[in-house]
């Protein structure tokens, strides 16, 4: 039939999961109707017949743990997992993908209030070692969207009582899925778009797909629909570095700045921002204000204008929602945290030589968005750099991926790479990206040391003398340098 799309649909499990909640032929879905539905007999109703998911659950008994020690996952090796799951290609499809997945595991690391996202395509580097030559592909997107997504079951555990968490683990699901599918929030009808409230699950009314999303389902063969085709879109306003916006809109309690440590950057380099949210004097924290600040929250986004004019959002790797965790500011104590931002879904975020302005808005309620200040983000051009800045270019595209995600151990090639940042780029002019990949080096450390008890003395030295030559350093900025200073102080 020319107006069906077949889909298959891995489930699969990563980590140690707690007992019950998803059986290991998929979740069985009471919907509102009263009648239970496999996931793949709920979106061929929902599509008029015409989106026809076949399940393979072969992953779901034989589950892949990245690591015994931790109870989380992290986004590298939800990507990482994904790809060998599925099977897809890191190149931008030219049609709807054959394989999705939805990955059940136990809670992802650093948001433990989260019970699901979607995911596009990680981030990836590309290199020739024989040419090198920057303008061959690394300014290409290898952009896939929309090809799997999470269900953190031990958070589900965690936040809901026994009674409630099957039908959480049921729900989230389903929406989660249906984010593969490109359908978005809903927050005044009853269905399964609407994210979950704070203190219970969804009640039974909830269960269903709206008219909108029939439709919309129905027209799955459409590229806005298809997994691998347009881009996860999204409602948030589209504003510039101007508090005027959020005059306009309402009174803003909260107050974002962000800045990068430097101003000027190499091709490759990692650019990183820290965020300072603080509350305005004689304002309250808005109640319910969840722990959101992040781009990969509908809500929050990161604005990049090129040398050219063109303006567009940053394409965050991951898409998440329900997030039950409250954000940790107070009019006391402002929240910190910074945001790698050199590399995002598919590729380098800054693909053109010269300035780049860089805003933040954040949509708090249908009324009020904040906006953040405005900074200049100048990337040097390739033609003018010296032969030891090519050779460090090199250098940084090949530990591109450690750099980034820095909370796992990469193949030999990426690992070299990363080491050679740290002893063979000492000099004045290259200090910044070798503070950079020792923070990152330390990072994976940190992270083998949670792994590996037979190492773990060995690992904590190294990562205490490390780290005070780390803590000392002001081009990682405050935020990264009281990181360190807490870990030392753990050790």
């Amino acid at each position: 039939m020319p107006n069906t799309l077949d889909v298959t649909c891995h489930l699969a499990a990563l980590g140690d999961l707690p007992d019950g909640l998803v059986p290991s032929d998929g979740p069985d879905v009471l919907c509102s109707n009263g009648v239970a539905y496999t996931l793949p007999e709920l979106f061929l109703a929902t599509s008029n017949h015409r989106l026809r998911l076949a399940l393979d659950t072969t992953r779901m008994t034989a589950a892949q743990n990245p690591d015994p020690t931790r109870q989380a996952v992290t986004v590298a090796d939800l990507h990482h997992f994904a790809s060998q799951v599925t099977g897809n290609s890191t190149a931008t499809p030219a049609g709807p993908l054959e394989n999705i997945a939805v990955i059940y595991a136990p809670a992802l690391d650093g948001h433990p209030g989260l019970r699901g996202l979607m995911f596009d395509t990680g981030f990836h580097t590309d290199f020739d070692d024989e040419t090198h030559n920057p303008s061959y592909d690394w300014t290409q997107w290898k952009h896939c969207c929309r090809e799997a997504c999470a269900v953190f079951l031990q958070t589900i555990h965690n936040t809901r009582p026994a009674n409630e968490r099957v039908d959480q683990a049921a729900y989230t699901s389903v929406h989660e899925l249906a984010h593969v599918f490109n359908l978005l929030h809903v927050e005044d009808q009853q269905c399964f778009l609407r994210q979950s409230p704070a203190a219970s699950a969804p009640p039974r009314t909830w269960y269903r797909f709206n008219a909108e999303n029939e439709a919309y389902l129905t027209d799955c063969r459409q590229p806005s629909v298809y997994p691998g085709g347009h881009e996860f879109g999204d409602h948030s306003y589209v504003g510039g570095g101007d508090e005027r916006v959020t005059k306009a809109l309402g009174i803003a309690p909260l107050k974002l700045k962000i800045k990068a440590i430097c101003d000027e950057f190499l091709p490759f380099e990692p650019v990183e921002l820290d965020m300072k949210l603080s509350v305005v004097p004689g304002c309250r924290v808005p109640r319910g204000l969840r722990n959101e600040m992040d781009p990969s929250y509908s809500s929050f986004a990161v604005w990049i204008e090129n040398p050219l004019g063109e303006r567009r959002r940053y394409k965050s790797i991951n898409h998440c929602c329900e997030n039950a965790a409250p954000c940790p500011v107070t009019p006391e104590q402002p929240f910190e945290r910074d945001l790698t931002l050199f590399g995002q879904s598919g590729g380098y975020t800054f693909r053109h030589a010269g300035v780049h302005r860089v805003w933040i808005t954040w949509r708090l309620s249908k009324r009020v968005v904040i906006s953040s200040n405005t900074i200049e983000i100048s990337v040097r051009p390739w033609l003018r750099l010296s032969s030891k800045d090519r050779d460090l270019c090199k250098a940084l595209r090949l530990a591109g991926r450690p750099l980034f995600y820095r909370r796992r151990q990469w193949s030999r090639r990426e690992t070299a790479a990363l080491a050679s940042l740290c002893t063979d780029f000492k000099g004045k002019a290259h200090r910044y990206p070798h503070a950079m990949a020792k923070y990152a080096h330390w990072q994976i450390l940190a992270n083998m040391s949670s792994r590996s008890s037979s190492h773990w003395r060995r690992i904590t030295k190294s990562l205490s003398e490390s780290g005070k030559w780390l803590k000392d350093q002001p081009l990682l900025g405050p935020h990264r340098r009281e990181k360190v200073t807490r870990a030392i102080d753990s050790f």
